[in-house]
């Protein structure tokens, strides 16, 4: 009889002498499981209660790795969920430590890997307190005193944050450098950056509010992806390729830089690997990640050359199927392991103690590596700097192992973790769409369009996790990289310099992805040439809206996975008439009145331009101001003595609060339909703008 049947059947086997933690056998489930388990899964909260008031193990797991807090999970069981998880957190303290300065510590599921979870560098410190206690304290000793000179130096906060207020991270800072240091004299190098990783891991997943970050799962361990490498027996020299899915497990996901021999799985190599990968004949880098996940008691790591079947001449593989899912792999991975060099795991590099944020090395350089970055809740960075950590709550390196107070990557990491933490969180924080769209441009836009891709047909597919991940919580649609609601400040980006078209792709030319080069998002005068070669920085918006209004924008793309996209923006705003001189892109003439445009085409046409000075007060001899605008690519203008374009004020820069920036347009096909050529940012000074144009509607394609 199966005693789990009823409440009062359990209570009848218990009270009869039955055993409290006996198992079921197979017959009775599918796999042999202990009453609590069977009572979490299927049975009520009275049952759970029953067991755990006379005394049933929560240590027992299920062969997948599951603990009674996880089955309870998965079966939304909620009434036996908070039951037993508040069971574990009385009945495993050593599990789940709770500092008192700690006042975001976590609660934590009693799995098999929250078990093995430990500080290695306390593991290291016990294990040399018992073979050597003198050199223990002396060398805690010797740091206790090396922090106490940096505080009276009034330099700790450098290397601890806010060491005031964070009293209690000053001894795991000690003992991280001290124990890191002694490794490091031992040769240990391996040991060591491991130390790193595991510590960083612990503290994370123990006191960072990262752990509220499961936005593809409710449960603590999401479904693994549809095929991982299994590392759990890399010590016999073995790995090989597992089907993940429906499987629940913490993994590693790896973000590198594929080499030109870069061992693949294919249809012809699956079942092959299947039943074991060769080992010695992947790349570096892949050895090492799955030593690092096996160190660190994760199973399971996915990889993208492995775990997605390639294309091949005969056989169309299931990338285009898996690309999609990026957003979920590396969200849900429990660390995303990153190469962003070619560097071992485990380089002794010179430690520098100015170095407060992880300098860009080759794979930050390429297209597809931002949505892994920006959608990992946890990175761990091997770089040629040295080891670096990133999470949603904390930026760590081998200098300042418990915290890097000041970033100097121009806040870079920081906003990043914004733009992380509205994505990634089940209950984002309440920024504003201001700051939001700031982000967008600055960590998104500028930066993923300064990379490269070795297709140019990924150019969408390479970030659009992250625009599917946004749409949800913006609650808008972005069309070929423009959200709908905040199109006006969207379209009027610029490039650092003329640039070359997609050459398999075709774009709307009012859309960022019609050409290949650094996108840049910052309003500037006509005086400033600067802002050709920066970033954008801060995250106030730097335009004001002038009075035009949007009354449609779409883009479709043509046929199943065509590499045309069709769009169109149709806006109604003031005009401006204006004309670029014959093969010259640096100089575009504008009129200063309507229709006072015959002695310009004179000029042009002369080739001997005579415009007016900007600060030359009343010139009424003049007819007409040259401004230096941003052209979008390489091909404009054409050959004749002059050409006409017409650009339309979008806005007026915040610098100063008076020049008005424009698209710049030209006229295609005999329509009323524009292609866009670039931005200008226009002197006014002097002049009344409703003199040099009249408001008109047209559409961009």
């Amino acid at each position: 009889m199966d005693p789990t049947g009823s409440l009062e059947g359990l209570q009848n086997f218990l009270d009869t002498g039955g055993d409290v933690n006996y198992s079921l056998p197979p017959l009775f489930a599918t796999e042999s499981r202990t009453l609590l388990q069977t009572a979490a899964s299927i049975g009520t909260s009275d049952m759970v209660a029953l067991l755990l008031e006379r005394g049933a193990s929560l240590k027992h797991l299920t062969a997948d790795n599951k603990s009674v807090v996880d089955l309870a999970c998965d079966a939304e069981n909620w009434d036996s969920f908070e039951l037993l998880k508040n069971a574990a957190d009385d009945q495993y303290p050593h599990v789940l430590p709770k500092p008192r300065k700690l006042d975001h510590c976590r609660d934590f599921f009693p799995s098999e890997f929250f078990f093995k979870l430990r500080n290695p560098f306390g593991d290291h410190y016990r294990n040399l307190r018992l073979v050597s206690p003198k050199k223990a304290e002396d060398m805690i000793e010797d740091m206790v005193q090396r922090t106490r000179k940096l505080k009276r130096a009034g330099r700790l906060g450098d290397m601890v944050p806010y060491p005031d207020e964070n009293n209690h991270l000053i001894s795991p800072y000690q003992e991280a450098i001290a124990v890191a240091s002694m490794l490091q004299e031992k040769g240990e190098n391996i040991e060591r950056a491991l130390a790193f990783a595991g510590s960083w891991l612990n503290r994370c997943l123990r006191y960072h509010y990262c752990v509220e970050t499961r936005p593809f799962s409710d449960t603590m361990w999401p479904v693994l992806p549809k095929r991982v490498v299994d590392v759990s027996q890399l010590k016999d020299g073995r790995i090989i390729l597992v089907t993940g899915s429906p499987r629940r497990a913490p993994y590693c996901a790896l973000s590198y830089r594929w080499q030109d021999h870069t061992v693949q799985t294919t249809k012809r190599s699956l079942a092959a690997f299947c039943r074991e990968i060769p080992l010695s004949r992947l790349p570096t880098q892949l050895q090492d990640a799955f030593l690092i996940a096996n160190r660190l008691d994760i199973n399971y790591v996915w990889v993208d050359a492995l775990c997605i079947v390639q294309k091949s001449e005969t056989d169309p593989g299931d990338f285009d199927e898996e690309a999609p899912k990026m957003a979920s792999v590396y969200g849900n991975a429990t660390l995303t392991i990153t190469f962003t060099d070619n560097v071992r795991f485990g380089s002794v590099m010179q430690e520098d103690a100015r170095i407060r944020s992880r300098s860009f090395g080759d794979l930050d350089t390429r297209g597809w590596v931002l949505q892994e970055q920006l959608l990992s809740q946890r990175v761990l960075y091997i770089t040629r700097s040295g080891l670096f950590w990133e999470c949603l709550d904390n930026s760590m390196s081998e200098t300042r192992p418990c915290g890097i107070p000041s970033p100097s990557d121009g806040f870079q990491a920081i906003d990043d973790r914004k733009l992380k933490l509205f994505m990634l969180q089940n209950n984002p924080p309440p920024h504003t769409r201001t700051m939001l769209m700031c982000l967008w441009k600055k960590n998104i836009v500028e930066e993923y369009s300064r990379r490269h891709l070795t297709r140019d047909e990924d150019r969408v597919m390479a970030v659009a996790s992250i625009t599917s991940r946004l749409a949800a919580p913006f609650k808008d649609e972005c069309l070929a990289g423009i959200w709908t609601q905040d199109a006006v400040r969207l379209l009027v980006w610029h490039t650092a310099a003329p640039c070359s078209r997609p050459s398999s792709l075709v774009f709307p030319s009012w859309s960022w992805y019609s050409v290949q080069g650094p996108v840049v998002y910052r309003a500037y005068t006509p005086f400033s040439t600067a802002h050709r070669e920066t970033r954008g920085h801060g995250l106030e918006d730097d335009m004001r809206i002038a009075d035009v209004k949007i009354f449609n924008i779409s883009c479709v793309q043509e046929g199943n996975g065509g590499k045309v996209y069709r769009g169109r923006v149709t806006l109604r705003g003031l005009a401006l008439v204006a004309y670029f001189a014959s093969g010259n892109q640096e100089a575009l003439y504008f009129p200063r009145r309507l229709g006072a445009e015959k002695e310009l085409i004179r000029d042009l046409k002369k080739k001997n331009p005579r415009p007016a000075r900007h600060d030359g007060g009343d010139q009424p001899e003049f007819s007409y101001i040259v401004e230096f605008p941003f052209v979008d690519t390489v091909d404009f203008p054409g050959s004749k003595g002059y050409h006409k374009v017409l650009c339309v004020i979008m806005g007026f820069n915040k610098i100063d609060h008076a020049f008005p920036i424009a698209l710049v347009l030209e006229k295609i096909n005999g329509n009323d339909e524009y292609r866009r050529v670039g931005t200008v940012a226009i002197d006014t000074r002097g002049i009344s703008t409703s003199e040099m144009g009249e408001i008109q509607t047209l559409t961009i394609v």
